[in-house]
């Protein structure tokens, strides 16, 4: 075969393939049983007051993208953490840096979060943003990225969202999180576990015991993935034990506020 028709050939099966998983940048640092921290509310102009003086190694840092410095962040890998970098990738918020660029891709407004509204993921501009906050978490040094809201195609959105269109986003985001050098999890969402647990390095999920969906993430488990599970109105002596027969990295705390004030299950 002459090298021109091997490379139509190749381009062929790129076009047509549809069943290869995305692969990872590098094997996941994370065990399946991982400790984990979160704190969404630092204060940006004073960040060392909301945070842990020391950090704990083997440990996952949960923080915000924009409001932690990167000082903060090399700080927790040089301690031998895994800094993380959470993000809404499904949503606007009007107090970000880049919200303007987001503003025309506005839907429906979320109706318990004053400010956001979720966005068009389709748009070639909602993702031109997103791409450049994946650019942004590598260099101010983390190792992940937890991208929140990306299962708006089961809320009312405005925009007419469909599953397929919240599984082709779900797959874009993660081939530009392995392209830039970052793992990254799968925030809620458990009608796509079965579609991309091959394509996420871990998961985060919210009240799975309060709303009994814990098993859906348990092909995480299966394949050595750490699933990071938060419970607000659960007990920690309640939550702790069926997260850890699950095998699920627990975190419980009371209320919605995500400050850091809870305690984690390992």
């Amino acid at each position: 075969m002459s090298l021109a028709k091997c490379a139509l050939s190749l381009l062929i099966l790129s076009l047509t393939s549809t069943a290869c998983p995305i692969p990872s940048p590098a094997p996941s640092p994370l065990l399946a049983q991982t400790p984990f921290y979160i704190n969404l509310n630092v204060n940006p102009s004073k960040p060392s007051k909301s945070l842990p003086t020391t950090f704990i190694p083997g440990t996952l840092y949960d923080l915000d993208l924009f409001d932690v410095p990167s000082s903060t962040f090399a700080a927790i890998a040089s301690s031998g953490a895994f800094p993380i970098c959470y993000f809404s990738a499904g949503t606007y918020e009007d107090w970000r840096p880049d919200a303007a660029l987001l503003k025309p891709y506005r839907g429906k407004s979320l109706p318990d979060w004053a400010g956001e509204w979720y966005v068009d993921v389709r748009k070639q501009g909602v993702r031109d943003v997103m791409a450049a906050r994946l650019k942004l978490a590598k260099e101010k040094g983390c190792v992940g990225v937890d991208p929140d809201n990306v299962d708006l195609w089961q809320n009312e959105n405005g925009v007419g969202l469909t599953r397929e269109d919240g599984l082709e986003y779900l797959k874009w985001l993660a081939e530009e999180a392995h392209k830039s050098g970052l793992i990254i999890g799968l925030k809620n969402d458990p009608d796509h576990v079965p579609d991309v647990v091959d394509d996420y390095d871990f998961a985060v999920v919210e009240e799975c015991l309060q709303y009994n969906f814990c098993p859906s993430f348990s092909p995480f488990v299966a394949k050595g993935k750490p699933v990071f599970a938060i419970e607000y109105n659960i007990s920690k002596s309640k939550a702790c034990p069926k997260f850890n027969t699950l095998g699920f990295s627990g975190y419980v705390q009371r209320g919605y506020d995500l400050r850091g004030k809870g305690t984690g299950c390992l």
